[in-house]
């Protein structure tokens, strides 16, 4: 129970190195499903190569959403749920995802993001796309 708290879920998109292309917020009971199809269609397209894979984590997992994320030019790569009577099953993806999970981490280490503080929304937001922005920064500060 989250006793009056604000608790929110970030939804990020990244590049095969862990840039943020996009981000959004979405309320902590909300599915995920919903979520993924606005974000591609966020992306700028022309820098956004013609043929890319769309790795993305049970959450995700609705036929909608990989038909909409094959409609938009993607190879979608989506781990399946577990179903009911199947039993418990290890993610065949996880090792491809780390590259996004490396990115959530890297927004963690940022002290306003590890705690929300914020009770406004956009506020949050604001702070968090300061963070992709700071990733990148940092990963073109270092490249020079």
């Amino acid at each position: 129970m989250d006793r009056g708290r604000t608790a929110t879920k970030r939804h990020l998109i990244t590049d095969g190195q862990g840039l943020p292309l996009g981000a959004a917020l979405t309320a902590a009971n909300i599915n995920d499903y919903g979520q993924l199809l606005p974000l591609l269609d966020a992306l700028q397209r022309p820098f956004v190569a013609k043929r890319c894979q769309v790795l993305a984590d049970r959450g995700y997992d609705a036929k909608a959403v990989r038909d909409g994320i094959s409609a938009r030019g993607f190879e979608p790569r989506v781990s399946q749920r577990n179903r009911p009577g199947e039993g418990r099953k290890r993610d065949s993806l996880a090792r491809e995802r780390s590259v996004i999970e490396r990115t959530f981490a890297w927004l963690g280490s940022l002290r306003r993001l590890a705690t929300r503080w914020e009770r406004r929304d956009d506020l949050y937001l604001a702070f968090l796309l300061l963070g992709c922005a700071i990733i990148c920064w940092r990963h073109l500060n270092r490249s020079l």
